[in-house]
């Protein structure tokens, strides 16, 4: 018995939209997977970049600078031509700046130390922040230190252990002379033309007065910031956890902290993305206008203010 053709064509074009409604159900559901392989993928980053770097300063921490100069002894053993140099800088009396001046005041100090010596890296070096650590060695007995001063202090004295200072042969001494000559004549030569000469005057660089400005002359309305707070922070090229991290840290905030509200904007002609960060005073909040390039070198910081929150 033959089928009719309207019923045969009837039953194709079921299976047909039953075949593409399955097919967009695998689009949606591939598309699902991918976004979320996509954000874990950006969580792990980022929490892989938050345990090896210090929470204040976003450097490298001590974990990461043990495994870098391992790595750069072992270079130096396989080849003959790597010859590290490790510098260690203390700063000296920096617990009572903090006692003095406040905990705030001591991060600045260390973020700005931070970025200064970051410029003056070249690509293989690297800077890391130690800070202190709890499960490290503690310091030795004063008794010790002081028996092991004065065994140094002996040994040095002893004729084996004495260093021998070659004696100058006349030529020598003459060229010695010659040369403090010429340097003092330097000097004096040197210290005459800069009195005579005041030297070329520069303009006075961005101050913070110019750069954080008066409510009524920030670019977004203080409405616009407190609507921020309650809505999702759109981010735009910050989104990357590790420039949004190297942001906060050139903001002098924690490259970890949280971020109240967030979102794009164009200001003075420019993109520009909007933060509304925590203040150190509780009940108030910090609203800062930054390129979307911020980093902890450069942050394209174009407007401050603070915000009440109450």
């Amino acid at each position: 018995m033959a089928v009719p053709m309207a019923v045969s064509y009837a039953a194709f074009l079921k299976v047909s939209l039953t075949y593409k409604q399955r097919i967009a159900e695998s689009v949606m559901l591939h598309n699902e997977l991918v976004s979320e392989n996509e954000r874990a993928s950006g969580l792990a980053e980022s929490n892989r970049f938050l345990a090896l770097s210090d929470t204040l300063t976003g450097l490298p921490n001590r974990e990461l600078f043990v495994d870098r100069l391992r790595t750069s002894v072992i270079r130096s053993r396989a080849e003959e031509t790597s010859k590290p140099t490790l510098l260690v800088l203390n700063l000296d009396r920096f617990k009572q700046v903090n006692d003095d001046f406040g905990i705030a005041t001591g991060d600045t100090i260390l973020l700005t130390i931070g970025r200064r010596l970051k410029r003056l890296l070249k690509p293989q070096d690297s800077l890391a922040r130690l800070g202190s650590d709890p499960s490290g060695a503690p310091d030795p007995p004063p008794d010790l230190t002081a028996r092991v001063s004065a065994a140094v202090r002996a040994a040095s004295s002893t004729p084996e252990h004495r260093i021998a200072r070659p004696s100058l042969s006349r030529p020598q001494r003459l060229a010695v002379g010659g040369g403090l000559l010429a340097a003092t004549a330097a000097v004096v030569i040197g210290a005459v033309t800069l009195t005579r000469d005041p030297g070329p005057s520069f303009p006075a660089g961005p101050t913070a007065s110019r750069i954080t400005v008066a409510p009524e002359d920030f670019p977004i309305p203080e409405t616009e910031l407190r609507a921020l707070l309650s809505a999702p922070a759109e981010l735009g090229a910050l989104t990357d956890p590790q420039r949004l991290a190297s942001c906060l840290a050139g903001l002098g905030h924690s490259p970890g902290g949280p971020v109240l509200g967030a979102r794009t904007d164009r200001v003075a002609g420019r993109p520009a993305v909007v933060l509304v960060l925590p203040d150190d005073v509780p009940g108030r909040a910090t609203a800062v206008v930054v390129a979307p390039t911020c980093s902890a070198d450069d942050t394209g910081l174009l407007a401050r203010r603070s915000l009440n929150l109450s």
